[in-house]
């Protein structure tokens, strides 16, 4: 019999050593499950024949109102939660209390993060500190990021980005306060270093239940703030080391973006540049952005100009970005496209797995220089007026793929299970929302080969060979709807045709998929 008290082990193990989301304590719309990867919030796939023994729910509204009506959710004799919490022990609330901060963003030091801060800080010491706040910046991003993604690649548990980067303000903090009054040399470098860590550190909203739990930004700044008293008192400058002009640091100029020829691949580039009064930029920051699984930032960085960003990324994505061009990105655009990144909350710290050490490098920059970009750190709901793929009408699709198998025996029966299969597709076919419908029906070889996976992974064999089977016909119309020259719709239909090929099994597990699925700076073709 499950207890009560089973279930706070269970959930107390799950924390332990600073291991953030497991598969089972949570799971977020799209059907993903949390895992945790060296102690990092990791995202990945869990199967909805686990959750739910099978029992898929459709992501369409009416025929999901259907199933939930048809289920008996209410138990008779089962307790309230109120009258359940009353029966925990003082030990028992105190675990459920300590999840509750971790969830809120709270994390314990781990014995490893003194030596791990120690490498951060040399590493950017031992060389001199650059002469440009955003070059400054870059070195910092550096330092921290090849130290996070050597943790991330180890044994080490407890890497809660977010603490472990607060806890790395702190020390850097303490060692300038220590330079400044002992008048040594270090309290430039180190006075640099704590300017890039603030550069970089994203904006995090305090929880109004947990106040005093402390987050990178708001400690970078009480930290300068005490420094600059510190070097006041001391009769130094803190203007021997570039900061930009104004206290929030950079501010975004217009956003451009390109994408590539299948309609899934897309370049947004941001100018910056410090103070208020309007001038060319200081720099160009650039996201690379993969939407063929989720929303995915697959690569960042800054540039010198617009045309250089294109450039870079031109030869990221390969031939099929040969032909892009800049132009204006409409603000629900780089909303969409920079929201999931930029999120705070209980998503902010969520990792794909499988990440590079350049990706990596940005992680903590790439979410600021999103949240700028927004206006404010997006939380963990969608706010913006999105297109749900599951609630596009499937009929026109149904009424062409009848026609191509008008020789269908019992054709009613045949459009029903059309209908039905195209539904369960669209659940799996890329990102749920969209910034319009056209964007639905962008069908890369890389997007059908994410289905492919992901319908693997979450359907039972009947439906899940259906959808596959369904797949290249769904293809044809989405590159037909598309207008995608028949140079780059062959290669999606021949995916789509190999997906269709290998089937839905009952042994398969998720992630049992050779190469890595996570769509990181992929070529196209």
């Amino acid at each position: 019999m499950f207890r009560v008290d089973d279930k706070v082990t269970q959930l107390r193990n799950n924390y332990d050593e600073g291991v953030a989301f497991r598969p089972g304590v949570l799971a977020d719309p799209r059907g993903m499950g949390f895992w945790s990867m060296s102690g990092a919030a990791t995202l990945t796939a869990m199967s909805p024949k686990k959750r739910d023994g099978g029992k898929r729910l459709s992501g369409n509204p009416q025929r999901r109102e259907q199933q939930l009506a048809s289920r008996n959710l209410t138990k008779t004799g089962k307790p309230d939660a109120s009258s359940w919490a009353r029966e925990l022990s003082i030990e028992d609330r105190r675990s459920f209390g300590d999840l509750a901060r971790r969830l809120a963003g709270w994390a314990p030091a781990m014995p490893w993060w003194a030596q791990s801060h120690d490498r951060v800080i040399k590493s950017f010491l031992d060389e001199p500190a650059p002469e440009r706040p955003v070059d400054i910046e870059t070195r910092a991003c550096t330092a921290v990021g090849d130290e996070f993604y050597a943790r991330l690649n180890s044994g080490d548990t407890g890497l809660t980005p977010a603490q472990w980067l607060r806890a790395l303000v702190e020390e850097t903090g303490a060692r300038l306060q220590a330079a400044i009054v002992f008048g040594t040399d270090d309290w430039r470098p180190l006075l640099a270093f704590l300017r890039g860590l603030a550069g970089i550190a994203p904006e995090r909203e305090a929880s109004p239940d947990f106040p005093d739990i402390k987050f990178p930004r708001e400690t970078a700044a009480a930290c300068l703030a005490a420094a600059a008293k510190s070097l006041a008192d001391s009769g130094l400058s803190a203007a021997a080391v570039p900061a930009p002009d104004e206290e929030d640091g950079w501010v975004p100029g217009e956003a451009l973006m390109a994408r590539d020829a299948y309609g899934s691949r897309f370049l947004l580039a941001v100018p910056f540049s410090s103070g208020e009064a309007p001038r060319e930029g200081d720099h160009w920051y650039a996201w690379d952005v993969d939407t063929c699984w989720l929303v995915t930032v697959v690569g960042a960085g800054t540039f010198g100009s617009a045309e250089d960003a294109l450039t870079e990324w031109r030869d990221a994505v390969g031939m099929t970005a040969a032909d892009a061009r800049l132009s204006r990105c409409p603000g629900e655009l780089a909303a969409w496209l920079l929201g999931p990144s930029a999120r705070s909350g209980l998503l902010g710290d969520m990792l794909a797995g499988g990440e590079h050490r350049e990706l990596i490098r940005e992680y903590f920059r790439s979410r600021r220089r999103g949240q700028l970009v927004l206006g404010s750190p997006p939380g963990d709901g969608q706010e913006a007026d999105l297109v749900f793929a599951a609630e596009i009408d499937t009929a026109p699709f149904v009424d062409w793929y009848a026609g191509q198998h008008a020789d269908a025996p019992k054709p009613d029966k045949f459009r029903k299970q059309a209908a039905e299969t195209a539904e369960f597709l669209l659940e799996a076919w890329g990102p749920r929302e969209h910034p319009a419908e056209e964007t639905v029906y962008s069908c890369s070889p890389h997007r059908v080969e994410m289905l492919g996976r992901l319908v693997r992974d979450d359907y039972l064999p009947k439906e899940g060979n259906a959808v596959l089977a369904l797949l290249p016909d769904w293809v044809q119309w989405c590159a037909d709807r598309a207008g995608l020259p028949a140079a780059l719709a062959a290669p999606a239909l021949k995916a789509a045709r190999a997906e269709a090929a290998n089937p839905v099994t009952d042994d398969h597990g998720p992630g049992n998929e050779d190469g890595d699925g996570a769509p990181f700076r992929r070529k196209e073709l």
